[in-house]
């Protein structure tokens, strides 16, 4: 988990203020949160991440509130974030990622922009979101890609400020 030590540093989130610590290894895995909050990282492969309940009782930090921290890592990975106020994090060569339940009342995303060629949220709105079916696909650049399933466009416009931007 050192690798994203800058990250919990960020949210105010040092290593012992987890209930659950998960990491997949090279291969496809499926980590299972539970009960609290939960720090997952998928690794290598094509993983399946499910978060834990963290419901109503999120962490309070300088910057805001979460349940669950969730790393998809490299790979295409299918992530169920469930119940809480859970940050799902993205960068580039983390693959073609899927999120079943994205809750823009209660979930954010952090996206790693450095490298991408994003330049920005409005870049990112404007140029690298689509409408896909019942989905959004935030289009990365180099083959990576976020799908938030059962999400609005105009819901997903309307609820930017629960993006982390860095390294644009």
């Amino acid at each position: 988990m050192s690798k994203y030590k800058d990250f919990f540093s960020k949210y105010g989130a040092g290593d012992n203020n987890w209930d659950n610590l998960q990491e997949g290894g090279n291969g496809n895995d499926t980590l299972r949160g539970v009960d609290g909050h939960n720090c997952m990282v998928g690794g290598n492969g094509n993983d399946t991440i499910i978060g834990g309940d963290s419901g109503s009782s999120p962490r309070k930090t300088d910057k805001g509130l979460f349940g669950d921290m969730i790393f998809g890592g490299h790979g295409n990975d299918r992530i169920t974030s469930n119940a809480g106020y859970d940050v799902i994090h993205f960068k580039k060569g983390d693959g073609k990622d899927v999120v079943t339940d994205f809750n823009l009342d209660h979930d954010s995303l952090n996206i790693v922009l450095k490298g991408t060629g994003i330049h920005g949220t409005q870049d990112l709105l404007d140029n690298h979101c689509f409408k896909d079916g019942s989905s959004v696909l935030i289009k990365l650049g180099h083959g990576d890609s976020i799908e938030l399933e059962h999400t609005k466009l105009s819901e997903l416009r309307a609820h930017i400020d629960d993006f982390y931007w860095y390294g644009a």
